[in-house]
């Protein structure tokens, strides 16, 4: 049988079911149908420690606004008709239909597609990964050809092994090895990709990176929270911090802004008893009509609409 098409005919979610069933397969994520008359498939199976599912669904938008506490996972995923774009930290990728994506599931994201879709994932627990991989997370966002030799191996016995298991046809002994065996497939993926190979000043910047975002997470608040400030604080150079982030096709002043929209979301939706001006200062904007214009423009609704919206749920 092919499952895909399976999927297509059975369980149809409208949007609340298709809310929860996405939290019980994978984890807490805010789900958006791009039209009102959504739905979607969803069809999961366990492959010894590795979540295998198949996901159809109508044009979709997935968020994590905020890190996990407990869960420690890894997706991998690939779509079967059209593409899905990402954006995670500084990066943001398409994956287009029969390639790759590596996800950090614990990390804030954005992931979606624009089309109807149909996706094979697997869930997969970051101390698994890292027996395959040495730091999966220095390749999150990250894509790869699923179309051609070991990718297309890959690829193919993610559809083939997954379609197997979700109809049943494969036993314990079974399901172990094969756990194995797609890790270690996605793992010469990995290291033949001519992309992950850093160089020990590639590394440097990764590191001098993570300390400046996190830096700049932890004062969200300050108004002078500026390159000059940021780059004393972390002991380097303003040009340095200026390439940096040039490195990131970005610059310092759009990824404060871009932190601040994504701090003020999460404070609208989580604590809606606050006043809208409270979150936007203690976000640090000074300018409430100029947050909104920014606001609406990045998240196609009002600050109030949002705040009001998670109030009565």
């Amino acid at each position: 049988m092919n499952t895909a098409a399976h999927v297509k005919q059975s369980l149809i979610y409208d949007r609340s079911q298709w809310q929860q069933r996405v939290r019980d397969v994978y984890f807490n994520l805010d789900v958006t149908f791009r039209s009102a008359t959504g739905s979607g498939r969803l069809l999961d199976q366990k492959l010894g420690d590795i979540n295998v599912s198949c996901l159809h669904s109508s044009a979709m938008q997935y968020q994590r606004l905020k890190p996990a506490q407990h869960e420690s996972y890894f997706l991998i995923t690939l779509p079967l008709q059209n593409r899905i774009r990402m954006q995670q930290g500084h990066k943001d990728v398409y994956c287009e239909r029969g390639q790759v994506l590596l996800q950090h599931a614990n990390e804030p994201y954005v992931f979606e597609y624009n089309h109807e879709n149909t996706l094979w994932v697997m869930k997969v627990p970051s101390k698994l990964l890292k027996q395959h991989i040495a730091h999966p997370e220095n390749h999150t966002a990250r894509v790869f050809d699923g179309n051609t030799g070991i990718g297309k191996l890959l690829s193919s016995n993610m559809v083939v092994l997954g379609q197997e298991l979700l109809n049943g046809h494969l036993d314990s002994q079974q399901t172990a090895y094969y756990n194995d065996f797609l890790l270690q497939l996605f793992a010469q993926v990995v290291k033949q990709d001519a992309g992950v190979h850093l160089s020990d000043e590639q590394t440097i910047r990764q590191a001098q990176v993570l300390k400046i975002q996190n830096f700049i997470a932890a004062n969200l608040s300050l108004n002078e929270l500026n390159p000059q400030y940021v780059a004393a604080a972390c002991g380097i150079s303003v040009r340095y911090l200026h390439s940096l982030f040039q490195g990131l096709d970005s610059t310092f002043s759009r990824y404060v802004q871009q932190q601040r929209l994504q701090a003020a979301y999460q404070c609208l939706q989580q604590q809606p008893e606050r006043s809208v001006s409270d979150i936007v200062y203690s976000c640090g904007f000074n300018d409430q009509s100029h947050f909104t214009r920014l606001f609406k423009l990045t998240y196609q609704t009002t600050p109030l609409a949002l705040k009001n919206g998670s109030k009565t749920r």
